[in-house]
């Protein structure tokens, strides 16, 4: 079923029709498509392995190019607390106390430099919604159609 059914009022229910509980049959029903859903939304080993390269991989990317820094990178939103599905993006914070990575251009010119040369400046354009979180913490959002992009997919560009 979709999120969305439409702009239509839905239709008023006789609160007299609605039951008040599931029969044994129902409720075995229910469970079930509830636990395939589970199974199938469930990110797989892989996947949950490949986040962890990309942060492992950024986390070197950065200390390399900008030894001294105590530059880390952490996983936040579905990746973080591990709700996410093979299809989640990966949300990342960037700590450090260097002020100097405040301007993100800095990370999208890395990344960009780091990737595919056939599209330039294409990770400018994905970390569009960066905040400086005082304290030294940069959090690196995606911007929505981008955020697929931001992938486990998007370590294997490196």
């Amino acid at each position: 079923m979709p999120y969305s059914i439409g702009t239509d009022r839905l239709e008023k229910v006789d609160s007299d029709k609605i039951k008040s509980s599931l029969s044994e049959e129902d409720e075995r029903k229910l469970m079930s498509d509830i636990h395939e859903l589970y199974d199938r939304l469930l990110p797989t080993q892989e996947i949950e392995t490949k986040r962890q390269k990309l942060v492992q991989k950024l986390e070197k990317l950065f200390n390399d190019e900008w030894p001294g820094h105590d530059i880390r990178v952490h996983l936040f939103g579905s990746s973080g607390n591990l709700l996410c599905s093979d299809d989640s993006d990966v949300d990342i914070c960037i700590t450090t106390p260097w002020k100097e990575l405040e301007n993100v251009c800095h990370i999208a010119e890395l990344l960009d430099k780091r990737t595919n040369p056939r599209r330039p400046h294409r990770f400018l354009k994905m970390l569009t919604y960066c905040r400086w979180h005082g304290e030294g913490c940069l959090r690196v959002l995606s911007k929505g159609s981008h955020r697929k992009n931001m992938g486990p997919r998007a370590e294997a560009g490196m």
